[in-house]
């Protein structure tokens, strides 16, 4: 029977090949081309397997398989033989994977928990050790996914065989599996299909080292390297791998572009400059021309530092080109126009303060003039009157050097209409000046509406602060 099987396989490999070479004669023989001979004659280039599956969480089983089985990410990173997804946990200790003969002698089909990775070659027995030994496993004849939800799946429970529920559900990625490249790595697409994840074997097409990438352009799927076109390794992460079956699971060290860098950097030397320049801000011709100066230098060193020139300037997810960039910088020039010119009128509006206010800083500082502390008039009884300042106990006024930071930090309110003496004072209030508390009561008030009395601690009331009989003049602040 055997030698018969033989005799017939040789038959018919000898009729292929009379065949082959007959229809190469007949080709010949017409003046036809050799090569479309050859594309006849040669086996068709097999089609790329479908996307991946997404991440799969598994939840159940006993205690001491947890750490393959209760609350364990897998994902999935390749075929087998057979056509089935296999997945491997973040640690690549753990595999779950389907195998329609686990022992090679016609055992029942399975998808199986183990800690051994699966062969991509062999047809059966996936593990190679000859027997169906795993973690666990569960019959199924459906090798596209195994059973989602809860099912019975048979755990190896500490060297005993225990039926366990577990869980198995699909998780929602943030990069799925959409195809592959001309090197048969997967490439990955965020939900949003605006980054990618992809494996280039030479991402500059002038023999960089392989890596997997992160990068807003889809990838060539035609391109044997720099898959993204761009000519240059411009993207925004990147890892150094050889390994294009899948990017490194779990914690691994990634390194960002020299693009993302570069802009920090940009930005930094942005905002030093218009703070190192500020003092300049009261002549704003010379503060902008210096700053536009230092951007344009700090722009030129940029250009001649970076191999790929002005694009790594350029975030590529906010697809900007240089115009752009030039556009940007004037605005941001624009929004600093604002506060500059605040800080102008502030200084100023500073400077005229301090031409009214004369040796009053002075005059506070020796304590010739005083100030009232707001909080004790807060506190004084409703039968208390104003007092003259020779009269007012010392805890009534701010302390000489208090005062005069008070006047600088603009926390003094100043009240002075005129002197008030006995004839102008309101009716009722007899010889005492403000006998009757009118113009004290109309104080009080203000204060203790709002944040009056926080904003502005300190009081100069002329009769209450300055000494008629000093020899000075009275201060108080014009309009």
């Amino acid at each position: 029977m055997q030698k018969s099987k033989l005799s017939t396989a040789v038959a018919t490999g000898r009729l292929h090949l009379l065949s082959s070479f007959f229809a190469f004669l007949a080709v010949l023989s017409t003046g036809g081309s050799t090569a479309a001979l050859l594309v006849k004659v040669l086996p068709r280039a097999t089609a790329p397997p479908p996307p991946l599956p997404p991440p799969l969480m598994i939840t159940g089983g006993c205690a001491s398989r947890s750490s393959a089985l209760d609350n364990v990410e897998y994902v999935a990173v390749g075929y087998t033989f057979s056509g089935a997804p296999y997945f491997r946990e973040a640690s690549s200790s753990y595999y779950i994977y389907w195998d329609p003969d686990c022992s090679g002698t016609d055992s029942t089909a399975r998808w199986i928990v183990d800690d051994d990775e699966p062969s991509t070659t062999a047809s059966s027995d996936l593990d190679g050790d000859g027997k169906c030994k795993s973690w666990a496993d569960i019959y199924s004849d459906d090798s596209s996914s195994p059973p989602l939800g809860t099912a019975t799946w048979r755990v190896n429970c500490d060297s005993i065989w225990t039926n366990n529920l577990l869980t198995l559900a699909f998780l929602s990625p943030s990069y799925v599996a959409v195809g592959y490249t001309f090197s048969g790595a997967p490439y990955f697409r965020e939900a949003s299909s605006s980054y990618y994840i992809y494996w280039d074997p030479d991402c500059s097409g002038e023999g960089y080292p392989a890596r997997w990438i992160v990068d807003n352009q889809e990838p060539s799927t035609t391109a044997s390297s720099d898959l993204d076109g761009d000519g240059g390794c411009t993207y925004w992460a990147r890892i150094d791998s050889d390994d294009s079956s899948s990017p490194p699971l779990g914690t691994a060290t990634w390194r960002e572009a020299w693009r993302i860098r570069g802009g920090a950097a940009f930005v930094t030397a942005y905002f030093f400059g218009f703070f190192a320049f500020l003092p300049k801000a009261s002549q704003p011709k010379l503060f902008l021309a210096l700053f536009m100066l230092f951007l344009a230098l700090v722009m030129l060193v940029f250009l001649v530092a970076s191999p790929w020139g002005f694009s790594w300037l350029v975030p590529e997810h906010c697809d900007y080109d240089p115009t752009g960039l030039i556009v940007y910088v004037i605005f941001l020039h624009g929004v600093f126009a604002l506060p500059l010119q605040h800080y102008r009128l502030r200084k100023e509006l500073r400077a005229r303060i301090a031409a009214i206010e004369a040796d009053l800083p002075e005059r506070l500082a020796d304590g010739s003039l005083r100030l009232l502390r707001v909080a004790w008039l807060l506190e004084r009884p409703t039968d208390w009157v104003i007092l003259r300042e020779q009269d007012l106990p010392e805890e009534a006024f701010w302390a000489p050097a208090d005062a005069a930071r008070l006047l600088a930090e603009e926390k003094v309110a100043a009240l002075s209409y005129k002197w008030q003496g006995p004839f102008n004072s309101s009716n009722g209030g007899g010889d005492q000046p403000d006998g009757s508390r009118f113009h004290l009561d109309e104080v009080l008030s203000y204060y203790r509406e709002g944040r009056h009395a926080e904003e502005r601690p300190a009081l100069m009331w002329d009769f209450a602060t300055a000494r008629p009989d000093n020899g000075r003049e009275t201060y108080r602040r014009g309009d």
